[in-house]
């Protein structure tokens, strides 16, 4: 019922899309685990249950994505401090106590929305945060610019040229299937669901399912008629024994 309701108030309209905004992307939802009461970004985050957080997160993603709205999931991770949070950032936790609740709500999120979405983690912006890092793990995008935080490094290299491949390639892939498209073309309107094209391919791949299942049971046919002709020649050939003239076998 609760991921029901997140995914219809991220549907409407004037809500996934403000008139006043850019029409493609969000900075929302954050989900975010409530590790303090004292977090200075409770109220943006879903709840202190990862599972939970995971799934209204992942569910208000998708409502956005049916009006062409895609997000920036935040703030990745376990940013439980708003006060001093740069000159006194301090969190403690484990591996296992990250994966299992800390880092749990992005991953249903990128798991189970329906939709191409991107995360933004307010990356770069501090002196502890590591962007050739972040783009090695497989972010997508940096949340500041080089006139900030210099120039990408060792940008010449083909493993540096590969990870930026893939994100350019991510975050064209996002732009491009949502509402940034709308009147690109003077008259044009994209629309979402299944494209015409697509039931032509559904239905030549029903077609083809059917025609490989017939031809399956029409080889199988002919297999077991070969077999029982081939059972019959071998009877009808089997010599006879010899018989007396009450038609008994000869002892």
């Amino acid at each position: 019922m609760v991921n029901d309701a997140a995914y219809t108030t991220a549907e409407v309209a004037s809500i996934s899309k403000p008139e006043t905004s850019d029409p493609d992307g969000r900075y929302a939802p954050a989900c975010d685990t409530h590790r303090s009461p004292f977090a200075g970004r409770n109220f943006e985050y879903f709840s202190e249950d990862p599972v939970l957080g995971g799934k209204i997160c992942s569910a208000e993603v998708s409502g956005a994505a049916s009006n062409g709205v895609y997000a920036y999931v935040k703030h990745f991770a376990l940013n439980d401090q708003e006060s001093y949070r740069v000159q006194h950032l301090m969190t403690w936790a484990d591996e296992q106590v990250m994966r299992e609740c800390y880092l749990r709500p992005f991953e249903i999120c990128a798991k189970e929305a329906s939709y191409e979405e991107k995360y933004i983690a307010d990356s770069n912006l501090y002196g502890y945060m590591d962007k050739m890092a972040s783009l090695a793990a497989g972010g997508d995008l940096q949340l500041t610019y080089s006139a900030m935080t210099g120039d990408i490094q060792r940008a010449d290299t083909a493993t540096v040229v590969s990870q930026l491949r893939r994100s350019m390639h991510n975050v064209l892939y996002t732009v491009t299937n949502s509402n940034a498209m709308q009147g690109l073309v003077p008259g044009s309107k994209v629309k979402y669901g299944i494209a015409p094209w697509q039931y032509g391919v559904y239905g030549a791949t029903a077609a083809l399912v059917g025609l490989g299942a017939f031809l399956g049971w029409r080889s199988a046919k002919k297999g077991r008629a070969l077999k029982e002709q081939a059972a019959g020649s071998a009877v009808a050939s089997a010599p006879k024994e010899p018989r007396d003239d009450a038609g008994a076998p000869d002892e």
